[in-house]
């Protein structure tokens, strides 16, 4: 059966003034202290609560995955010839090159812009909608919302933002100056069924990048940059700081390049410590090369495939 070339998938929670994720685990939590209180009234209205939200996210998220179904998607390796497991190293040496192009493209082009979450929000949909619909002929459209904070930025700090695919919510954790278009559009990625890093980080950067914003082309030729920077630092080892100060970048942007990478204070550093490489187990066990998707494997991609002319 054919699939519609239009789709809608609603994305309910995401239209509510609070986060279904966060009020479930908040739920948990005071569950928790009750139950070690002895406090049968407190037990009871907590397992209330977490009732009441687990229907309302089950009934969102199943009238999502309905639509889901019916969508269809980017292949990866047939639309460009390469995937997750097959990509070719990019040298070190046309590393340094790409970055000091991008540094000078960056500090040429510098663009600034005060756009409302909503409207930025929406901007970043249809251009990742638009993007999709080129490829698969099928326009794919979610909610633009996301929200700003979270109950678990603090499980996850060493994270800028989180998607939950299922119901749709996502939640960006910092400002991220330049680069925030970018993550909302990686995040938003996730959303649309993307559920692998590395697609979720080429998705964002190809559909940002034929924008006719240059505040959104500025924010994915950042996270280019970035996470060159990343890379070139672990090749020649040195700090990401040092490549960072040492690049040329404008110090508008190299602000926001050093925060980018931020290790944070001590809570912070402890619960990266023991996430971190969960975390990248996590993503190993799932089809995809560990935590070295987000740098490495993302310029990777966009080596291999701009050496084919995509």
């Amino acid at each position: 059966m054919n699939k519609p070339s239009t789709i809608t998938v609603p994305n309910l929670v995401t239209y509510l003034p609070f986060s279904m994720i966060d009020g479930v685990v908040v739920s948990a939590i005071l569950g928790t202290v009750a139950t070690i209180s002895s406090s049968h009234s407190a037990v009871e209205g907590c397992e209330g609560g977490i009732a009441a939200f687990a229907g309302a996210y089950a009934l969102s998220s199943g009238i999502d995955l309905v639509q889901k179904s019916r969508t269809r998607r980017i292949n990866f390796q047939e639309a460009y010839g390469y995937g997750v497991k097959n990509l070719p190293s990019m040298p070190l040496e046309e590393r340094i090159k790409e970055a000091r192009t991008l540094a000078e493209k960056l500090n040429d082009e510098f663009a600034t812009a005060d756009l409302p979450d909503g409207y930025l929000g929406s901007l970043v949909e249809e251009e990742l909608s638009r993007y999709i619909e080129q490829r698969t002929g099928q326009k794919v459209k979610n909610s633009f919302l996301f929200r700003t904070s979270g109950v678990m930025r603090s499980l996850f700090p060493f994270a800028k933002g989180a998607a939950d695919p299922i119901s749709g919510e996502i939640a960006l954790f910092e400002e991220m100056g330049v680069f925030r278009p970018h993550v909302i559009a990686h995040e938003f990625a996730h959303r649309k069924g993307y559920l692998k890093e590395l697609e979720a980080q080429v998705l964002s950067y190809l559909a940002l990048s034929e924008s006719n914003s240059s505040y959104l082309r500025q924010s994915v030729n950042c996270e280019r940059l970035s996470s060159q920077f990343s890379v070139i630092a672990e090749d020649i080892g040195r700090t990401r700081t040092e490549v960072v100060e040492e690049s040329g970048l404008r110090p508008e942007l190299q602000q926001d390049f050093v925060e980018r990478k931020k290790s944070g204070g001590l809570y912070e550093r402890a619960i990266s410590a023991v996430m971190l490489p969960l975390y990248n187990l996590r993503m190993k066990a799932t089809g995809q090369n560990g935590l070295s998707d987000y740098d490495r494997g993302f310029t990777n991609f966009l080596y291999a495939i701009g050496n084919r002319g995509e």
